[in-house]
């Protein structure tokens, strides 16, 4: 409930639910990297400024949902002190609280609860959502289990693995 209040307060504040747009309202600096062959996005803090660095032959829905990621990681894990030259976070890890993190706030960026609940009240399944709305199914599900456990009475499945967005994985 902590992730969703943080991303609310953000799209509030920045009057934007756009990754890029944060981002920028944030100081966080966006480049993307050609040479990424199997990582599809990183948050680092580099002379102390944040910056994300995303894998630049990604199409327009992954790259607004790793940016979307990143963003989380800017947002909920950058080194208070700056003291590191450079904190990464990848999408890669299996086990990591951050990366679990991370999804949650994409998921709450990029999708609106009451959309959501409006789609699947139609009869729409999570496929068609989660193509509708543009997101990998893995994040939709994320989702879904969050409106869960605000108590909003959803029938799901277990949740995804934590490292859903490899890269060529879909």
């Amino acid at each position: 409930m902590e992730i969703e209040r943080r991303v609310e307060s953000l799209k509030e504040e920045f009057r934007t639910e756009d990754p890029e747009e944060l981002a920028r309202g944030l100081g966080v600096s966006i480049y993307e990297r050609s040479d990424f062959s199997q990582l599809l996005g990183m948050f680092a803090v580099v002379d102390r400024r944040p910056c994300i660095f995303l894998n630049a032959n990604m199409g327009e829905r992954d790259r607004r949902i790793v940016l979307a990621h990143e963003l989380g990681h800017a947002v909920l894990h950058q080194s208070e002190e700056g003291i590191l030259d450079m904190v990464q976070f990848t999408l890669f890890s299996t086990n990591s609280r951050s990366e679990y993190e991370a999804n949650v706030f994409a998921a709450h960026l990029l999708m609106d609860d009451g959309e959501v609940r409006d789609h699947l009240k139609e009869g729409v399944d999570v496929v068609s959502l989660a193509q509708t709305l543009q997101v990998d199914i893995n994040l939709l599900l994320i989702k879904l289990h969050e409106m869960e456990k605000k108590g909003m009475g959803m029938d799901l499945p277990d949740l995804p693995p934590s490292d859903f967005l490899k890269y060529g994985h879909q």
